[in-house]
């Protein structure tokens, strides 16, 4: 997968799910992403990849307008 192919999956998908990933995959005030901390897997760092995957298709669907 190339890196500009998540955010364009996701851009593809609308607003609604890019909104959604951009409000969930938030900071928990310890710099960890606060939807990818999981026990079986340990927490993982803020801004993940889903973080910055839904904030580039949010920037690809504003250039497109």
């Amino acid at each position: 997968m190339a890196d500009d192919d998540l955010p364009r999956l996701l851009s593809d998908l609308g607003a609604t799910a890019v909104g959604t990933l951009l409000a969930q995959h938030v900071d928990d005030g310890r710099g960890y992403c606060r939807a990818c901390s999981l026990p079986q897997a340990g927490p993982s760092r803020w801004p993940c990849t889903l973080r910055a995957a839904a904030v580039a298709a949010r920037d690809l669907a504003r250039r497109a307008r």
